[in-house]
């Protein structure tokens, strides 16, 4: 190697290891918070709308939405943002609209601002129950509390987390491109959930209509969930069922990732996998259909069923029964290992 060359590649090094010296050096100075190192001016502006309303329409984009119980009956939005950023509240036909705008012309790109804290917004509503509530963010999540109640909820993003314990009597929608959604504690009329990227995470949730659930790379987890019907698609993940009531149909479709269900019951049951395992543990449905091209199918039934197993490679192994409901398991290069429990 030329002494030219080596001279260049060592004050490359020596240039990096100072560089993050300094970095470290700048962290420790403020306790290694990193929200201390943005060197953009903030400013936290409270709006008071007037004006009697029972609809929300929130356009955003990087702030963190939040909605709290307003303490004095007045509602307020209070932003945190970059101080040539401006927001808008109003209440027009009685729909209170929330809305971020930017003075900024363009994008200077040889700003050397650092802009490390995080923007928000905070909407204190006075009453609790509500007609209807949406929300258009790109990188902003949104916190939906359960001090509220409304007839319809859509959300909308590109890369945010949306958490929600609202009940919602009509239909609730959330698309995301990028982020988790997480509904806890709550009750709807309809589910209508997608994912990109990302993760989806029912708790406690009480569907009186159909629920769709779908997730093209992320997992998606199911925990004492009732509904209606259910409709899950998904490219890569798992998908983990506990406690779920299904009244009708359930179908269930995942490319690669394992599906597993623990206590759970359906008035039928479809499932289709391309790469992944299904798992049955104290579960039951009036009548039970799996195809998987590799993976196995494995657990035990909690009633008796007549089972039809079939594969082009693998093992079998279940139970010759001749009452209950149909259960018929078709692999391509899995095993079918299914057992019986009764009561």
């Amino acid at each position: 190697m030329k002494s030219g060359m080596k001279a260049a590649i060592l004050v490359a090094v020596i240039l990096v290891v100072v560089g993050i010296v300094i970095a470290v050096g700048s962290l420790a100075l403020t306790g290694f918070k990193f929200d201390k190192l943005s060197t953009k001016e903030y400013k936290t502006t409270v709006l008071k709308p007037t004006g009697s309303f029972d609809k929300i329409d929130v356009t955003l984009t990087t702030a963190e939405l939040t909605f709290v119980p307003a303490s004095d009956g007045v509602c307020t939005v209070t932003c945190r943002d970059d101080e040539k950023i401006k927001y808008t509240a109003e209440v027009k036909n009685g729909v209170l609209t929330v809305s971020r705008e930017d003075d900024r012309k363009g994008l200077n790109i040889l700003d050397p601002s650092v802009d490390l804290e995080k923007n928000t917004v905070t909407v204190a509503l006075p009453g609790k129950s509500y007609a209807a509530l949406t929300v258009k963010t790109d990188t902003g999540d949104v916190n939906i509390p359960e001090d509220f109640s409304f007839g319809s909820l859509t959300v909308s993003g590109d890369t945010a987390d949306v958490s929600c314990a609202s009940p919602v009597s009509g239909a609730l929608a959330v698309k995301l491109s990028t982020g988790d959604i997480t509904l806890t504690d709550l009750s709807a009329g309809e589910l209508d959930l997608t994912v990109s990227t990302g993760d989806i995470r029912l708790t406690s949730v009480d569907c009186a209509g159909g629920a769709s659930v779908t997730v093209s790379t992320g997992h998606a987890e199911l925990t004492d969930v009732r509904c209606a019907s259910l409709r899950s698609a998904g490219s890569t993940g798992k998908m983990k069922l506990t406690h779920l009531t299904v009244d009708g149909e359930a179908e269930l479709r995942r490319s690669t990732g394992d599906i597993s269900f623990l206590s759970c019951t359906a008035g039928s049951l479809r499932v289709t996998t391309d790469t992944g395992d299904v798992r049955f543990e104290d579960s039951d449905a009036g009548s039970i259909y799996v195809k998987t091209d590799t993976g196995d199918v494995t657990g035990f039934l909690r009633k008796p069923m007549v089972i039809f197993a079939e594969t082009s490679t693998g093992k079998v192994d279940v139970p010759k029964l001749t009452e209950g409901g149909r259960c018929e398991i078709t692999t391509d290069t899995g095993n079918i290992r299914l057992s019986v429990t009764t009561p």
